[in-house]
């Protein structure tokens, strides 16, 4: 049975895409068939990401929502375009970057249910064992109800006020759609900080668990998407690695 999660936050850049990314690596090396969604609309750049371009993507998740094309139809095999080989699949659902697509989202927004129908059926296209949905980050209408498809959220966020308050509104909107499980990825964290201070401050703050307390790391800083295939040793990866397993539980 496939398994979907969600991965959200209340502001940009907390490194949501990067997790995206790295927890389908992790898994695709250990076999499994992942597909990355990519509902960031608003700032889509996930097929950037592995290499693609306007050109390499005849249609999109846009154009599934607008009736123009069919859900086999945005489905792209990238397993070739990773930095090494694994024993599973990567496939992306990528968005639009076209500004008259961009605009358009942003003008109309998009139809949930049609989504669900393509989640049904990109399951069908290509027979994942997980579906890992790259969210745009804040609140809208289309977000939460998105959130409400899923099986699993993971809220990243990082450690300054904002996040904080805003993550408070997420979780509890989570909570009223009912979202089987939530758990929340904070990011980030200072060498000063005591990581299991903040995970246990975390969890009794918003009475939701904690997936990971993950440091600050400068090799982050470079961009690289594949991070968990060039660091394979690292402590984040490592993190990542135990992070995979808690929110698939």
């Amino acid at each position: 049975m496939t398994k979907t999660i969600g991965i959200h936050s209340f502001r940009r850049g907390t490194g949501k895409t990067f997790f995206a990314i790295n927890l389908s690596l992790l898994l695709a090396q250990e076999g499994w068939r992942v597909a990355l969604v990519d509902t960031d609309f608003q700032s889509p750049d996930l097929h950037k990401l592995f290499g693609l371009t306007d050109e390499h993507l005849p249609h999109t998740l846009n154009d599934y929502l607008e009736g123009r094309c069919s859900a086999q139809e945005i489905v792209y095999d990238v397993t070739d375009r990773l930095e090494k080989p694994v024993n599973g699949k990567v496939f992306i659902i990528p968005a639009s970057s076209k500004l008259d697509d961009i605009t358009q989202v942003l003008r109309k927004g998009y139809d949930v249910e049609t989504l669900a129908t393509g989640l049904r059926e990109i399951g069908e296209a290509c027979k994942p064992n997980l579906v890992v949905i790259d969210t745009s980050a804040g609140l809208t209408e289309e977000n939460l109800q998105t959130l409400a498809l899923v099986d699993s959220v993971a809220i990243v966020l990082l450690p300054d006020q904002q996040h904080y308050q805003g993550t408070a509104v997420l979780t509890d909107l989570a909570g009223q759609l009912n979202a089987p499980s939530v758990s929340l990825i904070v990011n980030q964290i200072p060498d000063v900080y005591n990581p299991a201070q903040v995970k246990h401050e975390t969890e009794n703050t918003y009475h939701t668990k904690v997936a990971a307390v993950l440091p600050f790391v400068d090799e982050c800083s470079a961009g690289d998407p594949f991070f968990v295939f060039k660091y394979p040793t690292h402590p984040l990866t490592l993190s990542l690695m135990q992070m995979v397993l808690g929110l698939l539980k």
